[in-house]
C-alpha cells in the first residue's frame, strides 16, 4: 500500500512472510546480499554530519531489518 504522506509503501507482515518464505536458500542469500548493499550505499558517508541526520534516520529501521534477517540467515562468505 502507497503512504498517502510520502514517497513509501508498505508491504503487510504477512505478505513479507510469505514472499520470503517461497524463495529458495540461494535466491534468499542473493537477495539479502542485495539488500545489504543498497541500505549501505544509501547511508551518508558522513554520519557524524549533522545535516546527514535526517537521511540516516529514515534509514535506520530498514538498516535494523536487513540485520536481523542476516543474522538468522545461514552464514555465507
Amino acid at each position: 500500500m502507497r503512504d498517502a504522506e510520502g514517497p513509501f509503501f508498505h508491504v503487510h507482515r504477512l505478505m513479507q512472510d510469505v514472499a520470503q518464505r517461497s524463495l529458495s536458500d540461494d535466491l534468499r542469500q542473493c537477495r539479502l546480499i542485495e539488500a545489504l548493499n543498497w541500505v549501505n550505499a544509501a547511508f551518508p558517508p558522513n554520519a557524524d554530519d549533522v545535516r546527514y541526520w535526517p537521511l540516516a534516520e529514515a534509514l535506520v529501521p530498514h538498516a535494523l531489518a536487513v540485520s536481523a534477517a542476516s543474522a538468522s540467515a545461514p552464514c555465507f562468505y
